[in-house]
């Protein structure tokens, strides 16, 4: 979350680190689409004490990762799309 511009790759203990998106679920033609949901909590207030949150802007960024630490993510994936996002949302609750 809000990642600073440039910034190609983050690790979990990043402060703006949501968490890990996985896609297993039912891939059949009419079934629902899989729903992920992540608590923004933590790493707003990390940001926030950290001087680094910006009020007007929530910014989210995919970083792929290969299967094995230390392999290449091209080599693992390939070059064909490997998901799609339909839509994301911000619920404040």
């Amino acid at each position: 979350m809000n990642l600073p511009a440039g910034t190609k790759d983050t690790v979990y203990t990043s402060p703006h680190y949501i968490g890990t998106l996985d896609f297993f679920g039912s891939a059949r033609p009419g079934a629902e689409p899989l729903r992920r949901e992540f608590d923004l909590v933590h790493p707003f207030v990390r940001l926030q004490q950290m001087q680094r949150w910006q009020p007007d802007t929530i910014r989210i960024t995919f970083v792929p990762r290969a299967l094995v630490q230390g392999r290449s993510v091209g080599k693992a994936l390939g070059q064909r799309p490997q998901a799609t996002i339909g839509r994301m949302s911000v619920v404040i609750q």
